[in-house]
């Protein structure tokens, strides 16, 4: 049996997932878990990226990023953690409003993120140079008026 945490963890990423679907984005895999870290959903979406030029330098070659005359469109691959919050007011009349689902990303859970992520790309053999990026998608539920309001945070690490 789910508890109610769970629960309602699991109705923001439900909301989450259906934001970046309507946003442009392919789902891959929800909830990648290992003992040391989990990802809460792995999409990918076509996106333009600043083209990649080589000069060659003698017999060094070096590549470095200038600005394009144009600009690739690749596919993105987006690691995304999802924080969930009530709006509600909570036990003692104290208002959960002011609290920031994104404050909830701290040191710890940026590590074993990270370390989750390191994990999928060499299980899944996700080359070293496809683009890809961490995001974080707040999600703020208010049960009395029966709304959420999800916003999404790009590149947080």
């Amino acid at each position: 049996m789910l508890t109610p945490k769970r629960r309602f963890g699991d109705l923001g990423e439900l909301l989450a997932a259906r934001f970046l679907m309507k946003h442009g984005f392919s789902i891959i895999e929800k909830n990648y878990w290992k003992p040391w870290g989990e990802i809460d959903i792995v999409a990918e979406r076509l996106e333009a990226v600043p083209a990649r030029e080589t000069l060659e330098n003698g017999s060094k070659s070096k590549m470095f990023l200038v600005k394009p005359r144009y600009k690739e469109v690749l596919r993105v691959l987006h690691f995304v953690e999802v924080k969930t919050v009530s709006c509600v007011t909570g036990e003692g009349g104290v208002s959960r409003e002011n609290i920031r689902p994104e404050e909830n990303m701290h040191y710890h859970k940026i590590r074993r993120f990270s370390r989750a992520v390191q994990t999928y790309m060499d299980e899944r053999r996700v080359s070293c140079e496809t683009p890809f990026q961490v995001d974080l998608v707040t999600v703020r539920i208010d049960y009395r008026k029966r709304v959420g309001r999800v916003e999404m945070l790009e590149k947080i690490f």
